[in-house]
């Protein structure tokens, strides 16, 4: 089966990329489409992968309810399917504790999804009782949870449930009366798109609804969002002025620089003074670039997406393993010039200094930018996006000897030579039926320009 990965997504910052192989029908599957899902184990001592299945009639009206070992592609699609799962069952979900943090190697690594009525119940704003109103309280110390914890296989990032209780202590409410969660919470990404993309067709917010219910399968009210979520989703889009809002973001790197001379930035614009590309980076930066600079990441994934333009952002990795922002820059697209744009005002910014080493996801069209504009520095891909790609490009081919080529893969990463490399991919290929496969030539262009121990075993340290 094909496994999707995905990479959270926030109201306007978004991730996708097209596949790298060059053929522009085929694409990374990036994104989840919350369908029912079975669970099957890939393997002893694995984690648990989670695979779309058809489903009978009889299940498109119930959500199955979530257990211990299921996994999902992050801690929104796990939202959301709780979320469907408590709709239907007469309650609803909040988000309650975390662990981890953004300066933790893992992020937010743990997180307990409660019931709407968990924890005591809330204090009254004022003792003056007769002044309000005498109802029930909306907590009762419910409870019942799910607890999920990110789990990172073979540079793969899973969300596992490792703790579910469906205990509650209270009554429940009928389907129809449960709040729908702050507007368009639940909407992924991939669903944003395509309400977009059916908004600039003349479908009405009920239309929409109803598409994308058959498009996925399911009987009315089953999506985590309705109508009002659609129609608040469409309304921030259109509250977006994409003519002035590049200007408004010159004036506040303007404020910035008047604050702090040391604030950098650079701009471009055209004729009719709209923004064109637009990078900065701060003092900080730019002194622990000359410290830490010799490795520098490029992760040019991210996406705005209610500006349609790419986004990049330099970082690297301190001697104690933290990561380290360096220059943010964003794109007015993703052309060959605007890639060398980027370049060119990373070197600026950094006062002329570059880096021994850039390391990128799997792009070509930014490899080939850098080879073209910066031959000197050496190009390398991330280890992590070269092992996230292996799920959606050949599970789906291999089925059940996936487990076993993805294993023996990384054995032949930590080969001592690029010759050993190439020399053992060409045999993994012929003993998994590869040869006609196109992403496995391009992995052996990854062995051939990618293949760095010590940039890789850096870059590690901070992921």
């Amino acid at each position: 089966m094909m496994i999707k990965t995905s990479l959270s997504n926030g109201d306007l910052l978004g991730q996708r990329q097209l596949c790298p192989c060059g053929d522009n029908l085929c694409y990374i599957n990036t994104e989840i489409k919350e369908e029912h899902s079975v669970v099957e184990p890939m393997g002893p001592g694995d984690s648990y992968l989670v695979a779309r299945s058809r489903v009978s009639s009889e299940l498109n009206n119930a959500v199955l309810p979530p257990f211990i070992g299921q996994s999902f592609q992050s801690d929104e699609e796990a939202l959301v399917y709780y979320s469907s799962f408590a709709r239907n069952n007469g309650f609803s979900v909040r988000r309650e504790r975390s662990k981890g943090n953004p300066e933790h190697p893992m992020g937010v690594y743990k997180r307990e999804l409660v019931c709407h009525r968990a924890g005591p119940p809330l204090p009254r704003k004022t003792d003056d009782v007769k002044r309000q109103r005498s109802r029930k309280a909306s907590r009762c110390k419910c409870e019942a949870q799910m607890v999920i914890k990110k789990n990172v296989s073979a540079g793969v990032t899973r969300w596992v449930v490792v703790n579910f209780s469906n205990i509650h202590n209270h009554e429940f409410m009928d389907s129809s009366e449960v709040p729908y969660p702050s507007p368009h919470q639940n909407i992924s990404s991939s669903d944003r798109d395509r309400i977009l993309a059916l908004a600039k067709n003349g479908c009405a917010e009920n239309l929409i609804l109803r598409t994308l219910e058959l498009e996925k399968g399911l009987s009315p009210g089953q999506l985590a969002f309705g109508e009002r979520d659609i129609k608040i989703f469409l309304l921030a889009f259109k509250n977006i002025n994409r003519d002035t809002e590049g200007m408004e973001l010159l004036k506040v790197c303007r404020a910035m620089k008047e604050k702090n001379p040391d604030f950098k930035y650079e701009y471009t614009s055209d004729d009719n003074n709209k923004l064109g590309h637009v990078a900065w980076s701060y003092a900080s930066s730019v002194r622990a670039f000359k410290v830490f600079g010799d490795v520098a990441v490029l992760d040019t994934t991210f996406h705005l997406n209610a500006y349609n333009r790419p986004v990049g952002v330099w970082f690297g990795i301190d001697n104690y393993g933290h990561t380290i922002f360096f220059c943010c820059v964003i794109l007015l697209d993703e052309k060959p010039e605007s890639m060398a744009w980027a370049l060119q005002a990373f070197r600026s910014l950094m006062d002329g200094k570059l880096p021994q080493t850039i390391m990128t996801d799997v792009d070509m069209g930014l490899k080939d930018a850098i080879s073209t504009n910066l031959p000197e520095i050496k190009q390398s891909f991330c280890i992590w996006h070269v092992l996230s790609k292996l799920p959606s490009w050949f599970s789906a081919s291999l089925g059940s000897e996936f487990d076993r080529f993805r294993s023996e893969f990384q054995k032949i990463y930590d080969s001592e030579s690029m010759e050993e490399f190439e020399d053992q991919w060409s045999k993994m290929v012929m003993d998994f039926g590869l040869v006609a496969d196109k992403h496995a030539s391009f992995y052996t262009l990854i062995g051939s320009t990618g293949h760095d121990h010590t940039c890789r075993a850096g870059f590690l340290v901070g992921c």
